[in-house]
């Protein structure tokens, strides 16, 4: 069931999928979504991760029942939204999994806090800085001539552009799936360009990544169109992760296209670093 809890005025919505019996504790896993995207985002994964951790998902400012933003707002802001909704449910140690954007919130989190963290995935993700300034930024006016098209056609449409050419034929269950999710997805376009603002400026400045010292998986899709696999990799190195894995004949979506073996690779990858 999904729930709000105020932070200073704002409401942030998250949901927590505990399937323990109580009495056991099973570690927390704090999954963040991706730009103008909500927490569904983890549907695919959702099935393997929860046989052994609770996971509480966020939906970041302006999605779902969250409060609009009246302002422009940073990564960094919505670290500081994840870490405070950490600290008001009083869940001490906690690892995060950050799909695209949030994997820039999962970085802008470990530079901030490494304490009670136990470890992390990143998954579709970039650093930030010159270094990784390889592909262009998504302009608004991008954003709003996707936004002008009818929500079916654009469904379809930004499904086909994010995951592997061949998966409509090969996995046409999988391919609805996505397609269904983008039906389903409300966002307001004024969220979505502030989140988008927010991205560009980490990937222009990024985060100390030498200061991030913990176990880090890396996860990316071999034919990602949107970020380079080269930009994974460079993270990859970057962050000193323990495993970099990529994901063959599959895109940016890659997290659903290969969901139930990305989410077996996290399950085991957190039971070993996150116990």
């Amino acid at each position: 069931m999904k729930k709000t809890i105020n932070l200073d005025g704002t409401l942030i919505e998250y949901q927590i999928h505990d399937q323990h019996e109580d009495g056991v504790d099973a570690p927390w896993l704090v999954c963040l979504p991706g730009l103008g995207c909500d927490l569904d985002l983890f549907k695919p994964l959702r099935p393997n991760l929860v046989k052994k951790f609770r996971l509480i998902e966020i939906n970041h400012r302006g999605i779902g029942a969250s409060s609009l933003a009246t302002s422009e707002f940073s990564i960094s802001d919505l670290a500081d939204d994840v870490l405070k909704i950490t600290d008001a449910l009083a869940i001490s140690t906690f690892s995060l999994l950050g799909i695209s954007m949030g994997g820039f919130i999962t970085q802008e989190i470990l530079s901030k806090k490494n304490e009670g963290i136990k470890a992390a995935a990143i998954l579709c993700s970039t650093g930030g800085g010159d270094q990784y300034f390889t592909f262009p930024f998504i302009k608004d006016e991008d954003i709003v001539k996707l936004h002008a098209i009818e929500k079916n056609v654009r469904a379809e449409l930004s499904t086909a552009t994010t995951t592997h050419p061949e998966l409509k034929q090969n996995s046409p269950g999988i391919y609805e799936e996505i397609v269904s999710y983008r039906k389903n997805l409300e966002v307001p376009i004024e969220t979505v360009l502030k989140q988008n603002h927010a991205a560009i400026d980490f990937m222009k400045k990024g985060v100390k990544l030498e200061s991030i010292d913990l176990p880090i998986f890396v996860g990316h899709g071999e034919n990602d169109r949107f970020v380079p696999v080269a930009n994974a990799e460079l993270l990859s190195r970057d962050l000193k992760a323990v495993e970099f894995k990529t994901y063959p004949k599959s895109d940016h979506f890659f997290f659903w296209e290969k969901g139930e073996g990305l989410s077996q690779d996290l399950s085991d990858f957190f039971m070993e670093y996150a116990k």
